[in-house]
């Protein structure tokens, strides 16, 4: 409704947002959800239990198995990537004889969450499903960049995120498609806009970069000039945009001075520092 007000504005939707939407998603797809379901069984039947919770927490010295987080199933990424650090300590839990002489021993389900975490099978499956899902918690952080904005950065933290995956994988692409196939719906159905192209290619760090590796895709010149037009009003503005655009490719001028290139690495491109001095 309000860039049918306002159509020289973008709407775009939270990053973290749509970060937390891909990993509900991945949940959904049969293995991914098996072993989150079986995760979810091994933490509920412990943390519900305060006799096996404190037991529990003799073993692993960790007061619990949940790590917080901003968004629901970056909470679940979180919590599976801990049990997965506490795999040995669970395994030697379960087999103590404090576990087995508990008043819980009798318990059918004392002994199925046992046979989910004693076999290695099970562990495997997790390091595959933290393979999928920690390229985002390093790479996007689930949307949040610290004090740098989302829009500059977002691009390439989503590429950088898939190129993981791949390699977590060794690059074996019937095992990990399926997650591209998600990731891409919700990138161009929903979050990717021109604006974030514009963002990237603004950024000077990522630019810069890019430019000097030679992997500045061409579309994303042509998303920066429908970001323009989008956003600018002023007709005499984009002539500008196109003169001054040589010396920023080039980092001429004020682009390329000492501060200027200092900046691209420690400031937000928002608050990038230039030479003022200089004519």
């Amino acid at each position: 409704m309000m860039m049918g007000a306002y159509p020289h504005i973008y709407w775009t939707p939270c990053a973290a947002h749509c970060i937390n939407l891909i990993f509900c998603d991945i949940f959904k797809v049969k293995p991914y959800a098996s072993v989150f379901k079986k995760a979810i069984r091994i933490h509920s039947y412990i943390s519900q239990r305060p006799l096996l919770l404190n037991l529990m927490r003799k073993f692993t010295k960790e007061r619990n198995l949940v790590k917080q987080a901003k968004t629901r199933f970056a909470t679940t990424f979180l919590t599976l990537r801990v049990m997965y650090i506490q795999r040995k300590n669970l395994r030697t839990l379960v087999l103590s004889t404090e576990w087995n002489s508990s008043k819980f021993a009798k318990e059918v389900l004392r002994k199925e969450v046992a046979n989910l975490i004693i076999p290695v099978q099970f562990w495997n499956d997790v390091v595959r499903k933290l393979t999928v899902l920690w390229p985002f918690d390093k790479s996007a952080s689930f949307g949040g960049w610290g004090e740098k904005t989302t829009i500059g950065y977002i691009y390439e933290a989503m590429d950088r995120a898939k190129e993981a995956i791949a390699h977590g994988f060794r690059g074996v692409k019937k095992q990990y498609e399926k997650v591209y196939e998600i990731i891409d719906a919700r990138w161009s159905e929903q979050l990717h806009r021109p604006l974030h192209a514009g963002g990237h290619v603004l950024n000077p760090v990522l630019y810069y970069k890019a430019q000097q590796e030679g992997t500045l895709a061409k579309s994303l010149w042509t998303e920066y000039i429908a970001c323009v037009e989008k956003l600018v009003h002023d007709t005499t503005i984009p002539d500008a945009l196109v003169a001054e655009l040589p010396k920023y490719k080039m980092a001429d001028g004020l682009f390329g001075c000492g501060p200027a290139k200092n900046a691209r690495d420690t400031r937000s491109p928002v608050k990038h520092q230039t030479c003022k001095s200089l004519p």
